[in-house]
This record gives C-alpha cells, structure tokens and sequence, in this order.
C-alpha cells in the first residue's frame, strides 16, 4: 500500500487538500504579482517565439516560409490564440499562466500517486519559486511564462498529462487511458524530441515492469498499450 492510499477516500475535500491547493494558489499568484511582466528577453529566444507564431497566424507555412528546428505544435498553438485573440504578447503570458496551472494540477496529482500530500505540495513550491516565475540570470526566458521555447513547457505539461493516465490505466485497467496517454505522447512528439524521449522511456519502463507483474491474458493488455503508444507517437 502506497502512502497515498494510506488516507480514507473522502466525497469532499479535506482540509488537508483544500489547504494544500490554497498554499499552492497563494505561491504561484504572489510569484505572479513579484515578477508581473517581467519574464521575457525580446531580444533573445522569446522574440523568436512571438515571431514565428505572428507569421503562421499571417498564412506563413513553417518550415518552408519560415525556418525552425523543433516541432510544429507549439507554434501552431500560438498561432491560433494569435488569429483568435490578436498578436499581443499578453495573449501568449495569459495562455502560459493557465498552462503553468495545468501543470501545478498534474504535478501535484502525479506526486501523489508515490508520495505524502506534504511532499507533493512541498514539490508545487518548489516548482513554482525556481521555475515557473522566476529569473536568476541577466537574461529572461528561463520561466515557464515566457520560456525561450514553448516546445519545452508544452512538451512537460503533456507529458504529466501522460503519465497520469498511464498510472490510472494501471490503476484501473480501463482501456481509455492507454488510449489518451498513446494520443498525449503523440502530441509530445510534436513539441521537442528529448522531451519525448523522456516521457517515453518513462512510460516503456512502467508497461515493461506492468507485463512483468501481470500473467496470462492481463499481460496481453500491456502489450496492447504498447502499441498505442507507439501509435500515438504518430498522433
């Protein structure tokens, strides 16, 4: 039994996790309101970001009108809140602001799969004061609110999103989840490389350990998700 399971499962929030997620919130909106508009460096790596998504949301195509050396996703992303919301570098911190909360939320519900309710918020804080907001050299970027490359912060907030629904597949057998983790591996592939590297060795070792553990027709499962990983990678 995990420490995570140690707990009674309850219908409502305990004050535990509602004073948990109100730590959490208060951090991330006392780090927001310190460094408002302070994040980026326009003349390095995140001017890049705001020029080649200004120039897709415009009909450029990428890779043949305009050079660039990751995956399309995360410049196609900005595009669209480009086309929809105007080209404004507001419209790209406020969609980063709410990305950096979804991964707040999977980091923690992650964490928690293993570890304490403590150290999955000691962790969120920890997060958030070296690298969501924060800027520790001349130059800005290295945050997750302006980030030098968006292929790094989508491809991390994806890849929780996986692995969450790998360890609810384990926990549960439903098919789905290997279904969704598969697609949200595909959609890693299309941020950055090493990411998906990463993220994929992470979930190859957990089915392997799973078929491991797992005989008969049950271990015919994990094969099966396997292979929708691999097929997400194509996504």
């Amino acid at each position: 039994m995990s420490l995570a399971d140690s707990e009674a499962p309850s219908p409502w929030p305990s004050s535990r996790v509602l004073g948990g997620a109100a730590i959490i919130g208060a951090a991330f909106v006392a780090m927001l309101a310190w460094t408002w508009f302070k994040w980026p460096d326009p003349l390095i790596d995140f001017g890049r970001e705001l020029y080649l998504a200004w120039q897709v949301s415009q009909g450029a195509v990428l890779y043949r009108d305009v050079e660039h050396f990751n995956g399309p996703l995360s410049v196609w992303f900005n595009a669209t809140l480009f086309r929809i919301f105007g080209a404004k570098l507001q419209v790209v911190a406020y969609a980063n602001i709410v990305i950096t909360t979804i991964i707040l939320v999977l980091l923690h519900a992650n964490i928690r799969r293993f570890a304490s309710r403590f150290a999955a918020t000691l962790c969120c804080l920890t997060f958030i004061g070296l690298f969501a907001c924060a800027q520790f050299v001349d130059v800005g970027n290295y945050n997750f609110i302006t980030p030098y490359s968006h292929e790094l912060t989508h491809g991390i907030a994806l890849s929780l999103g996986a692995l969450w629904c790998f360890s609810k597949w384990m926990e549960t057998g439903h098919a789905w989840f290997a279904v969704v983790c598969g697609a949200l591996l595909g959609l890693v592939w299309l941020t950055k490389f090493e990411v998906f590297i990463a993220c994929f060795a992470a979930v190859l070792v957990g089915v392997v350990v799973v078929s491991r553990r797992r005989q008969g027709a049950e271990e015919s499962v994990a094969q099966t998700f396997l292979s929708v990983s691999l097929e997400g990678r194509n996504f």
